[in-house]
């Protein structure tokens, strides 16, 4: 806090301050509340509130300033619809892994936290300037589409060398909903 009583911005916090909230506050809090971010987008009422919370997520978990916002031109409702439907759920959901995958370590904080940030855009194409760009230098087309395209590609490909890695390795599988818990005890007997 500074000495007036007010909070300090984010931008004056110091490495220090915002390790400790990290390691005391951040790590189980953030999870949480992205958690209840993924509950809420699972509705189609309150998908929007559901992405606001995700774009967040990142903040809770360092304290760090937000760097990037929604852009004023984005791509058309019909199209975002349909992408959500058929990629956007599950392409999100593989990015949000991945980001946490990385924010589990230094080196791949920053990178996660960038993933964190702009989940909208592999939810539901959602387009992002970043904070700083000023109104007259954003620009008037979508950026590059095929980026979400590219990530559900590499999505269907993890989910087909999924289900061969676990008939490969004899797991039965009775169906997507236990998938893991086939592969789990197959995984841990090799290793042992």
């Amino acid at each position: 806090s500074s000495s007036s009583g007010r909070p300090l911005p984010a931008s004056r916090r110091g490495f220090f301050a915002r390790a400790v909230y990290y390691l005391f506050v951040g790590c189980w809090l953030a999870p949480l509340v992205d958690g209840v971010g993924l509950m809420l987008m699972a509705s189609a009422a309150l998908f929007p509130v559901g992405q606001w919370v995700l774009e967040r997520t990142a903040c809770l978990l360092t304290l760090r300033q937000l760097r990037w916002r929604a852009g004023t031109v984005q791509v058309s409702l019909p199209l975002r619809i349909l992408y959500v439907v058929f990629f956007g759920w599950w392409v999100g959901y593989f990015v949000s892994v991945l980001a946490w995958a990385l924010s589990s370590s230094l080196l791949g904080l920053g990178l996660g936290q960038d993933l964190m940030e702009r989940r909208g855009l592999y939810f539901s194409l959602k387009q992002y300037v970043p904070v700083n760009l000023s109104v007259d230098r954003e620009p008037t087309q979508p950026r590059d589409l095929g980026k979400p395209f590219v990530m559900a590609g590499i999505g269907v490909l993890l989910a087909i060398g999924l289900v061969v890695a676990a008939s490969v390795m004899g797991a039965p599988l009775d169906g997507w909903a236990n998938l893991g818990n086939s592969i789990a005890p197959v995984g841990l007997a090799g290793v042992l």
